[in-house]
């Protein structure tokens, strides 16, 4: 999600360093600015060897323009998950994402009209990219259980849509989980 379109506080790269240096994961693609970008795009990118997955104005010229360049391909790949799963399911209009992150799909979710839940246990990712972009969703700070196949918080709620995309790595039975 690109959100220099929105007020992004000048001091974000001064936010980011304090977010690496805490060990904050910020997988999903967000670029606040061109030398302030976090996720996973560039961290995939084997001729560099990066393996960060925040990038700040400390990074080198080069390496921001690798995450920019990255990062904007996954943004734009999860922009269209996003519009492929809502054609194939057009009359959803609660969706769930589940280890959510950031938010990255639920925020995008709103844009497009949808009301949103997120959980996951990242608030305080969610929380910055909420004051900078003005969007919301629900935001649920929990987990899914992967021993008890649930998640607590969820109980006896019911979402016309799930993603479950990254979710699955993490999980002893992504078999059962599927099913």
């Amino acid at each position: 999600m690109d959100l220099r379109k929105f007020q992004v506080p000048p001091d974000i790269n001064d936010i980011l360093r304090e977010h690496r240096a805490r060990g904050l994961l910020w997988y999903q693609p967000f670029i606040f600015s061109d030398q302030a970008i976090v996720g996973t795009g560039a961290a995939w990118n084997n001729s560099m060897g990066i393996r960060d997955i925040i990038c700040t104005d400390a990074d080198d010229a080069l390496t921001q323009a690798v995450f920019l360049e990255q990062n904007t391909i996954v943004g734009d790949w999860y922009e269209q998950l996003v519009d492929l799963a809502m054609a194939c399911s057009p009359q959803s209009q609660e969706v769930l994402d589940l280890g959510c992150n950031a938010g990255h799909f639920c925020f995008s979710l709103v844009q497009k009209g949808r009301k949103a839940t997120g959980l996951d246990h990242w608030s305080e990712c969610y929380s910055l990219v909420r004051e900078i972009s003005g969007l919301e969703f629900e935001y649920i700070n929990g987990d899914y259980d992967s021993r008890l196949h649930e998640a607590i918080q969820l109980r006896g709620r019911v979402f016309d849509f799930v993603f479950a995309s990254a979710i699955q790595t993490h999980l002893t039975d992504p078999h059962y989980f599927i099913a």
